[in-house]
């Protein structure tokens, strides 16, 4: 599991270590403030990360060291894509996203998302994405020409999460509590998922297709995608839910700004 943290490192967490005596953590530093986002690449043993101190980096984690810094971005950099032959995407609070040839380092191309913050891409096929910024507009672009295609306006408030699902769906958590699915082939909204107390912060889909929703109301939700109804509320963390990652089809492990992992194991 790939840890990212406010401490300007991000960690690298053996999850089969969890019940030894000692943990299985490898720690890297370099980045100067936050690390916002870690992602693996498509090359083995390779991750990348951004920050807000303008920059992305890419690690060897064979052997512990960062390979190269990219820099492009004029304000914090949010997220990064990994996308076809090894290149990746990120977004920024300069209002771009860029595309980056990581065999030469280079920012290939760029286009302007708007004037606010873009926290957020996810893919939906070899030509197309999903921003979300500062707002409650959802945009779906065609990266390879920068062109805008459609865009969702259908939270109350601010979009905070997004999560590409399967078969061209996508779903998209918010300030106003809710999450919201989404038929890209139907060009519209599908369902308002409704149970959260709080902002929903994360959403991540597991095997079966159902989803799992982490919320500032320090809970972990897990939905019937058909249904569209709550199948179980998860309690443990006593601070907000930011990050999910599926282990395999029974386990979870979730993080919170009350500093904990906690792995979970899903019986439904």
């Amino acid at each position: 599991v790939l840890i990212a943290q406010w401490n300007n490192s991000f960690s690298l967490l053996d999850i089969n270590s969890l019940q030894k005596e000692s943990l299985s953590i490898d720690n890297y530093t370099g980045h100067t403030s936050w690390v916002l986002y870690a992602v693996e690449l498509n090359k083995d043993k390779t991750f990348a990360t951004c920050s807000r101190d303008k920059t992305i980096r890419i690690w060897n984690c064979s052997n512990n060291t960062c390979d190269s810094v990219l820099v492009g971005h004029t304000d914090i950099v949010n997220y990064i894509l990994p996308i076809e032959n090894c290149n990746i995407l990120s977004c920024g609070s300069d209002g771009t996203i860029k595309q980056w040839d990581l065999s030469t380092n280079e920012c290939i191309d760029s286009f302007k998302d708007g004037e606010l913050p873009v926290f957020q891409i996810e893919r939906i096929d070899n030509e197309h994405i999903i921003s979300r910024s500062e707002t409650n507009i959802l945009n779906i672009w065609n990266y390879k020409k920068g062109e805008l295609k459609k865009s969702y306006n259908s939270h109350k408030t601010n979009v905070i999460c997004l999560k590409m699902l399967a078969n061209k769906k996508f779903a998209s958590g918010s300030y106003d509590h809710t999450i919201k699915l989404y038929d890209i082939a139907k060009e519209e909204e599908e369902a308002t998922l409704i149970g959260h107390k709080f902002t929903v912060y994360v959403i991540e889909q597991m095997k079966n297709g159902n989803i799992l929703s982490g919320s500032g109301d320090k809970t972990i939700k897990l939905w019937d995608i058909h249904k569209y109804t709550c199948l179980a509320t998860l309690n443990g963390h006593y601070k907000y839910v930011i990050s999910l990652c599926i282990i395999n089809e029974e386990k979870v492990a979730s993080g919170s700004y009350d500093g904990q992992v906690i792995v979970w194991k899903i019986g439904i």
